[in-house]
């Protein structure tokens, strides 16, 4: 469906490949996950003591979190200045997909992307730079021991 829609759009073993790259690096970097596709929530019956004590006590309810949606621009705001001053239409395309992009999870697949067209025109070490910027507004993953990495191993019955 994507082909379709962006036709110039690389294809997902080509965005795999890239990200993969990305990831690897020193052996003590933090692994950057994608973020989770809904926000984690407090067992229900915490939330239902939580509830019951602020009525006891008649107490205000708990000031609301700030709107993902302003997130969600800030976050596209540092990915249009990590384009800014590229222009190629390539880069046309990749700013439309941010600007299209309804979460973080949708730009977290696009931070491959911009790796590529910053690479193209500024090298690698700009690309390298640029994107570490992006990965601030992404969840860090679990540091792994050497024991845990995954390996490909075929067992045979």
């Amino acid at each position: 469906m994507a082909f379709f829609l962006y036709p110039h759009s690389r294809t997902a073993t080509q965005t795999t490949q890239t990200a993969q790259s990305m990831s690897m690096g020193a052996a003590g970097r933090a692994e950057v996950l994608p973020p989770s596709r809904f926000a984690p929530q407090a067992p229900v019956l915490l939330r239902w003591v939580s509830q019951c004590w602020r009525w006891l006590w008649d107490l205000d309810a708990p000031a609301p979190k700030p709107a993902p949606i302003s997130e969600i621009r800030q976050i596209r705001a540092a990915f249009h200045a990590a384009l800014m001053d590229m222009q190629s239409a390539k880069a046309y395309q990749v700013r439309y997909q941010i600007e299209a992009s309804r979460s973080l999870r949708e730009l977290w697949h696009l931070r491959a992307d911009v790796f590529e067209i910053v690479a193209e025109n500024r090298g690698e070490g700009e690309a390298k730079r640029r994107v570490a910027g992006l990965n601030r507004h992404f969840p860090d993953g679990p540091a792994r021991s050497p024991r845990e990495t995954r390996s490909a191993k075929v067992t045979t019955w």
